[in-house]
């Protein structure tokens, strides 16, 4: 800035002697040449100005597009909830036809959205529109089988395939959550999935949620000695998270240990973990199911 401002301060010194001596057109070309530098800060000055403006402009289209991107999916995901309570409104009415024609046409969606649904219309007086369901809970399990059946046909050509792995721990939790088998399959089933978990774990793959579902499974099966080991390693891994104690405190109120539940308690209090609503919840749910 210096050498611009002595340059610049020299050339007026210059253009005023050349004036003084009559000689315009060598002050007019001197005026020009001293200004450049100062020309040059100008238009490169200009172009940074103009560069973080479409910046902002190009960053400003961008969060436009994210949020009509998230509006677009809360849109979409009211519109399935709207169309799941249409159903079930449908399934309640009188009307033989609309149920019937209701049912048809879940039978030509992705049924697992409606398995609770569907179990209500299983007992309805209407035989047709019973039937229907009975077909379509039915499906969904021979879908499931599918998935299994594909999955276990994958993993003996490679045991270790990661992917096929996930996919089978999905399957399998949706096919016991689903409610629809009987308790002896529901325990094979239980049983299969605890073992791939431990794989799972073992892999170092979701670990965190494995974990939780992994002692979740293990408390339906009433294995209160692997769960409680499961708890203690996931609270070991993740002591920073409430999860860990949540699911030690709901281990020691399904064995009716309140003084166990109470220490859960207590280290939550010694520790910087912040529950959440729901862990509240579910901690007084305990307490007052003890007490």
């Amino acid at each position: 800035m210096k050498y611009i401002f002595f340059t610049m301060l020299m050339t007026l010194i210059i253009v005023v002697i050349l004036c003084c001596y009559k000689q315009k057109k060598a002050a007019f070309i001197v005026c020009i040449c001293g200004c450049m530098p100062g020309i040059g800060i100008l238009l490169v000055g200009g172009y940074y100005i103009i560069q973080c403006l479409m910046q902002n402009v190009e960053s400003g289209i961008e969060r436009l597009e994210e949020g009509q991107l998230g509006m677009s999916g809360l849109r979409k995901s009211m519109d399935q909830l709207d169309h799941l309570v249409a159903v079930s409104e449908a399934l309640v009415l009188n009307d033989t036809k609309i149920k019937k024609e209701v049912l048809i046409g879940v039978l030509r969606e992705d049924k697992t959205k409606y398995i609770e649904t569907l179990k209500g219309a299983l007992k309805d007086k209407d035989i047709e529109a019973s039937h229907y369901a009975a077909v379509a809970l039915i499906d969904i399990k021979d879908d499931f089988q599918e998935e299994m059946d594909k999955c276990i046909e994958g993993l003996k050509q490679n045991p270790n395939d990661v992917a096929m792995l996930i996919a089978y721990e999905a399957v399998l939790e949706k096919s016991i959550l689903s409610g629809l088998y009987e308790t002896k399959r529901l325990k094979q089933l239980e049983e299969i999935y605890s073992n791939l978990l431990i794989k799972l774990i073992a892999m170092e793959i979701n670990t965190y949620k494995y974990y939780h579902s992994k002692i979740k499974c293990e408390m339906r099966l009433k294995q209160f000695k692997r769960a409680y080991t499961d708890c203690m390693a996931f609270k070991e891994a993740y002591e920073e998270s409430e999860e860990p104690y949540l699911c030690l405190m709901e281990y020691y109120y399904l064995i009716k240990d309140y003084s166990g539940l109470c220490s859960v308690i207590e280290e939550i209090k010694a520790s910087s973990i912040t529950l959440s609503r729901t862990g509240i919840q579910n901690m007084r749910f305990w307490l007052g199911g003890m007490t």
